[in-house]
């Protein structure tokens, strides 16, 4: 089952509608009755991208860069679906979807308000909509939606390397035109200005704070301060792209309406069809909370933070697959998690598997736990262990915390369970031993339980 994300929904966002027919308006009265305005912001263009525009794209599309982290990118291969979709969606689906649906309205549905050369002008530039996918607006879309931010980039990476070889193609094959041409400046400009310059920004703030005041902070406190920059940045651009067509819009609102019929329309065909593939492929929503991993449910009604064997999940159950696995974090990852991790794999590999992680990582694991671990089991830490990172490990069906007296490490969802002990760095081989003492009872305990769930 999963959890629903139950942070409350910000002002602008609740009535993120009627502040959105609000902006239009507003555009549209400011390029009617002070053209000035509009008039002076074109003139800061370049390659026919707007410069005002771009700034305020900065603005909404910055507080998700910055939630971006290199090392979550490389495992986006490992679940390529998302990938595929956005791909098919994009390239084999839209283009001619926009086709069907432009030519049906334009040339049957509106004909008799329509003349036939406006209505082929129309379908051209209804196409060339289709087959170019957004840059910039994703990052917005996404944001709203609460979508992964690290996906979101290689999503909107790889559909620019694809524009590159088959709009051409496909303007041409439905439109039968063979002048195409792309507008390479306007496109290697807008990639570097929407994707490499607010990702590089987003990155370093992430570098910079994290190092500062540690990763918690940065995810608890920092970003949150950015929740309604992406919002005011929205309204703002639809003020800006409505008061440039404001005349337009005036001069001809029949033709406009009726070329909005079509493109809505489309929208939602196309929304409707990538969210049936994803709700096909059982892709995840970046908002929800799974508590339930290959077939290990989380068994809250009891109090505890252990699996059942069995689960409902969406009326049906969901059989145990495979032994589950169990994340021991803490900070540093050099103490005790991985005394954790050495005696969960001799003491209950038969259970479950055992991984550590930190949120930061050392060069060695702690001398003195390594001492004393193979001097009291005779295991080598050094040998088979190192520090990891989260990101390096797979993804846990339970992950406990092993105390937060030196910080409490976060790792984007709550732990399972936290094992609340002290951490021994620096202190006499007697405190070491009480807490390698104890964290073999809690790894016991542990394996009783969860093997108490396997035979049930």
């Amino acid at each position: 089952m999963n959890e629903r994300d139950t942070s409350p929904i910000g002002f602008f966002q609740k009535y993120l509608t009627v502040w959105v027919i609000l902006c239009m308006a507003v555009g549209i009265c400011i390029g009617k009755f002070l053209p000035q305005i509009p008039e002076f912001l074109n003139r800061f263009e370049y390659a026919r991208v707007s410069i005002p525009m771009a700034i305020l794209i900065w603005v909404m599309i910055y507080p998700m860069m910055m939630k971006v982290d290199f090392r979550s990118i490389k495992d986006v291969g490992k679940n390529p679906k998302g990938l595929f979709v956005t791909w098919i969606v994009n390239w084999l689906i839209k283009p001619f979807t926009m086709y069907g649906m432009a030519s049906l309205f334009f040339f049957v549905v509106f004909k008799a308000f329509i003349a036939p050369e406006l209505a082929t002008e129309y379908l051209a530039g209804a196409v060339l909509l289709g087959a170019a996918p957004c840059t910039a607006m994703v990052f917005v879309w996404s944001a709203l939606t609460k979508g992964d931010p690290a996906y979101t980039v290689v999503q909107v990476a790889t559909n620019d390397l694809i524009i590159l070889v088959a709009f051409v193609p496909i303007v041409k094959f439905l439109l039968g035109v063979s002048n195409v041409s792309v507008p390479w400046d306007t496109l290697i400009l807008s990639v570097v200005l929407f994707v490499v310059i607010p990702l590089a920004g987003g990155m370093l703030t992430r570098y910079f704070v994290t190092r500062k005041k540690g990763a918690e902070y940065f995810e608890s406190t920092f970003v949150k301060k950015f929740d309604g920059i992406t919002t005011i940045g929205l309204l703002l651009t639809l003020v800006l792209i409505f008061a440039f067509q404001g005349q337009v819009i005036l001069d001809n609102p029949l033709h406009i309406v009726l070329i909005a019929v079509p493109l809505i329309l489309q929208t939602f065909l196309i929304f409707g069809i990538a969210y049936g593939a994803c709700w096909l492929l059982k892709l995840p929503h970046r908002i929800a909370r799974r508590t339930c991993h290959n077939g290990w449910c989380i068994d809250r009604s009891a109090g505890d933070a252990f699996p059942r064997k069995n689960c409902k999940q969406n009326e049906r159950q969901v059989p145990c697959m495979t032994k589950p696995k169990v994340a021991f974090i803490c900070v540093h990852n050099s103490c005790r998690s991985q005394i954790a991790e050495a005696l969960g794999k001799a003491l209950a590999s038969d259970v479950f598997e055992s991984y550590s992680a930190g949120t930061e990582t050392k060069p060695q694991i702690n001398q003195d736990a390594v001492r004393l671990i193979k001097a009291l089991y005779g295991i080598d830490m050094e040998q088979t262990q190192y520090s990891k990172l989260i990101s390096d490990i797979p993804e846990p069906d339970i992950a406990i915390s092993m105390g937060c007296n030196v910080g409490c490490p976060f790792i984007g969802r709550p732990f399972d369970d936290n094992w609340e002990l002290e951490d021994p760095t620096g202190k006499s081989d007697e405190e070491f031993k009480k807490v390698i003492d104890e964290i073999r009872v809690r790894i016991m305990e542990l394996k009783q339980r969860l093997g108490k769930n396997i035979e049930a």
